[in-house]
């Protein structure tokens, strides 16, 4: 199986290399990452860990950690929808509502509020695919983390939209 992984990663690395030079370059461990990608888009981050507890501690720390980056992602999120909600209500002030002068900061606090909820709904789910057996904390962890990662890529890219836009 580990021969399998070394022979995907040098692949990788191999077609990274020949990639066409406008592209960056194409980092080690992004390499490393996608090689190790089950089918499901799963990362086996905590493949190595010996037993059944330091492989859902492992996840658990791991959701944890990148539950902290959204957090931190989406209070920068914040004070650039901020910013550019104040940037727009100076066009043309005395004609733009409340609501108006701030649709960008409230339209965020409403996507991460229902992303919240999806998180909660989502992870419930694929945890009760266990039915409560030893796995169940272990897919609830691995999915938090999934979706943590794709929160930040959201946030990141909607960042650069509306970055963009100013």
């Amino acid at each position: 199986m580990r021969d399998g992984y070394l022979l995907l990663i040098t692949a990788s690395l191999l077609f990274a290399s020949c990639a066409r030079e406008e592209r960056e370059p194409v980092s080690l461990e992004t390499a490393v990452r996608a090689a190790t990608t089950t089918p499901y888009g799963e990362s086996e981050d905590c493949a190595d860990t010996p037993d059944n507890v330091s492989y859902r501690e492992c996840f658990t720390q791991l959701a944890v950690a990148v539950r902290a980056e959204v957090d931190t992602e989406l209070a920068k999120a914040r004070k650039l929808v901020e910013a550019a909600d104040e940037e727009y209500s100076h066009y043309q002030p005395e004609s733009l509502t409340a609501d108006d002068k701030t649709q960008l900061a409230r339209h965020l606090v409403m996507s991460q509020e229902n992303w919240l909820r999806y998180v909660d709904g989502q992870c419930e789910l694929e945890a009760t695919a266990a039915r409560g057996g030893s796995g169940t904390d272990t897919l609830r962890q691995k999915c938090l983390l999934r979706l943590a990662r794709l929160r930040l890529a959201e946030l990141r890219g909607a960042e650069a939209l509306i970055d963009g836009n100013r």
